[in-house]
């Protein structure tokens, strides 16, 4: 920007502010480093498709003239960003470190978002981000859809951990298909039901039960012990709503 002096017709002299030489962009270009940036351009050149790169390649990427590429490709070598098996050249170490800083600067809120959003636009359901505390789930990211169809939550709302409908589904499924198993195998003294899947039913039952308002006289129905469902805390009395 340059200062005019001007008269006026009265023929006193009046101080302006004209002729704008730069404009805000101009005078940013000058902190730009032009090395720096075909460096970095360098380095940008690389992708899924071509991981490696002769110096002629990046010369017609990049309208470079060789001389200069050299030089830039053996600083970045020195200084491990990149490497050099031959006439070819890769991304180094350094590069990895660098994303790692970024990565770890980063919040888990942050690195989940974009992928939160793009789930929530795509399938049409709230999506959410939860620790667990405890017993307790902790939801620390919501992104809610368009068409509200998933859990409806707030940040920072928590609820008892528990298999999801699914989970439990399977592991009904599979604890009843035992159960039939056991019942119809003609050899006296079958073994009984695994551990480990009358565990899995015992924590899923109930899940199942309120989702699909089946109760007590209807497990037994299908074979289940009466022992099993009150570990379950399924009793004769429970009405599933």
């Amino acid at each position: 920007m340059r200062e005019t002096i001007v008269q006026s017709e009265s023929g006193r002299e009046i101080t302006t502010v004209s002729d704008m030489t730069r404009s805000k962009d101009q005078d940013d270009d000058r902190y730009h480093v032009q090395i720096l940036s075909r460096a970095i351009a360098v380095l940008f050149t690389f992708t899924p498709r071509t991981p490696e790169m002769t110096l002629d390649a990046f010369a017609e990427r990049l309208d470079l003239n060789k001389t200069s590429l050299l030089r830039i490709l053996r600083t970045l070598e020195h200084e491990r960003f990149v490497i050099r098996e031959g006439e070819r050249y890769r991304l180094g170490p350094r590069v990895l470190e660098l994303g790692n800083v970024y990565l770890s600067s980063l919040s888990v809120q942050e690195i989940a978002r974009g992928p939160m959003e793009r789930l929530a636009r795509e399938l049409g359901q709230t999506v959410s981000l939860a620790i667990l505390d405890g017993l307790d789930v902790v939801y620390i990211g919501i992104e809610h859809a368009q068409r509200e169809v998933g859990i409806q939550g707030e940040v920072g709302g928590r609820h008892l951990a528990g298999p999801t409908l699914t989970d439990a589904t399977v592991a009904v499924a599979v604890y009843l298909k035992a159960v039939r198993e056991r019942r119809s195998s003609t050899q006296a003294g079958a073994p009984p039901i695994s551990r480990v899947v009358e565990t899995e039913f015992v924590a899923a039952a109930a899940v199942f039960a309120r989702a699909h308002s089946i109760e007590f006289d209807t497990w037994r129905r299908f074979g289940v012990e009466p022992a099993v469902l009150r570990r379950a805390r399924i009793s004769p009395r429970h009405r599933t709503t």
